[in-house]
């Protein structure tokens, strides 16, 4: 198969329009069976938590509000619109639930109750979601000017 060097060939030439696709591997060399497995790291939802917390603790940090009403609180709002995305409600055990995710441990990718890619309610991932809900309540409340509060409302979209 020959190789696809348009990407080099737009990128001597000026910039490249943005790749829409995803990048992501399919398979993964297994180091200790020396097999070629589907990966499905692609599923580490996780690691928008990591990027909400940063924008959070710099904030905490630094106490700079114009950061957090000009960017942080929009940041972390919409991960957690994202986490509220991926939960769903399971009524007969009475609560929310996050399916098909993998946490921080990439050796533990198949859900061993369906055989299905990615876990259900995977501690980490569940935490570090909660975790996101609640701050963007915390962003929203440190937002002084109404009107950037306004702005970052889930009512104004």
């Amino acid at each position: 198969m020959a190789e696809d060097h348009s990407l080099m060939h737009k990128e001597a030439n000026g910039p490249s329009p943005p790749i829409s696709r995803s990048l992501s591997q399919v398979l993964h060399l297994n180091p200790r069976s020396g097999r070629w497995v589907p990966d499905t790291t692609h599923l580490q939802r996780h690691i928008n938590s990591a990027i909400a917390y940063a924008g959070w603790e710099y904030h905490q940090a630094t106490a700079e509000t114009e950061c957090l009403a000009d960017h942080g609180a929009e940041l972390v709002l919409e991960i957690a619109r994202f986490w509220a995305s991926l939960a769903t409600y399971n009524a007969e055990r009475g609560r929310y639930e996050i399916r098909g995710v993998v946490g921080p441990d990439e050796f533990h990718t198949i859900d061993p109750h369906t055989g299905e890619p990615g876990l259900a309610n995977n501690a980490y991932t569940n935490t570090t979601a909660a975790w996101a809900l609640r701050c963007a309540c915390r962003a929203l409340n440190a937002l002084e000017d109404e009107p950037r509060r306004a702005h970052c409302s889930p009512h104004s979209r």
